[in-house]
């Protein structure tokens, strides 16, 4: 080989030369830039269950698990559908949270009409908001009240309306359960699993039996130490839902086909006059 005419221009290692361009670029770009973007992914999670279930709570808890539990009201909330989105800053994941109006308010021991109407109104509001696509589904009961045949009513209302495929994404969530036990939460389960009017849906939720709590009213207000205990609780509860919800699923689509079906279900419904029977025939 000849020699270089110019042995000075030593050849350039092109790669080392890039990393250490590339270095001192993203040092400068952590320094001065004070906009950073970065892909987010979205997951939309659908709340739903009788009223002052904790729906709303569970939210709450969400953002902030040292939150303490309001002072239980007889009535209800949330009176409207509410979309509010969160997001999870150590992955990127962005959680569009619908919490729906508590349902069987009225105390009715029937599905009601008004009770048809609101699962409607939820749904079209999603899809007003571009939301045609639930990555989860999560049913609520309280532990305090247990689970009943009102409980049953509204989930499998959504069921009948959405269509048995949701219940790839479906969860059931029994809130208030800050000072339970492992024994009390797995007796719950099998309790819930083998109940004679629940176990014929407890097969729907694909995504298994959580549990939520926050930090109790009454507690807090007399300083009690059970809030240490009840705030680890809540913490390992809310690490598995979260974990849960940003699992890599696949979602659950909204379709035309489903909102025309339970449109035409209700005018009929109404038509017929069967409100206070609870016959709600959806194909």
């Amino acid at each position: 080989m000849h020699a270089r005419l110019f042995p000075h221009l030593a050849e350039v290692d092109l790669n080392k030369k890039q990393e250490h361009i590339k270095a001192q670029i993203n040092e400068a770009y952590q320094t001065v830039s004070h906009h950073k973007v970065r892909k987010v992914d979205h997951k939309n999670v659908l709340l739903i269950g009788r009223t002052r279930t904790g729906k709303s709570t569970i939210k709450k808890v969400l953002v902030d698990p040292t939150t303490v539990a309001d002072e239980m009201k007889l009535a209800a909330q949330t009176r409207t559908a509410t979309i509010e989105s969160y997001i999870i800053d150590d992955n990127a994941t962005v959680l569009n949270i619908i919490d729906t109006p508590g349902l069987f308010e009225r105390g009715s021991s029937e599905i009601n009409l008004q009770d048809n109407k609101a699962i409607l109104k939820t749904i079209e509001t999603c899809i007003a908001r571009e939301i045609t696509k639930f990555h989860l589904v999560c049913f609520c009961a309280s532990f305090e009240s247990g689970v009943h045949e009102e409980d049953v009513k509204a989930m499998k209302l959504l069921i009948d309306f959405l269509g048995p495929d949701l219940t790839n994404n479906a969860c059931l969530i029994v809130t208030r359960c800050e000072s339970k036990n492992e024994k009390q939460r797995v007796e719950l389960k099998h309790e819930i699993e083998n109940d004679t009017m629940f176990k014929p849906l407890a097969g729907y939720f694909k995504k298994g039996i959580l549990f939520s709590g926050t930090l109790d009213h009454d507690s807090w207000n007399n300083a009690t130490d059970n809030l240490y205990y009840q705030f680890e609780t809540v913490v390992s509860y809310r690490e598995k839902l979260i974990d849960l919800l940003t699992n890599n699923v696949e979602p659950f689509n909204v379709t035309e086909s489903n909102i025309t079906a339970y449109r035409l279900a209700i005018e009929e419904q109404e038509k017929s006059g069967t409100a206070k029977s609870g016959k709600c025939n959806i194909a």
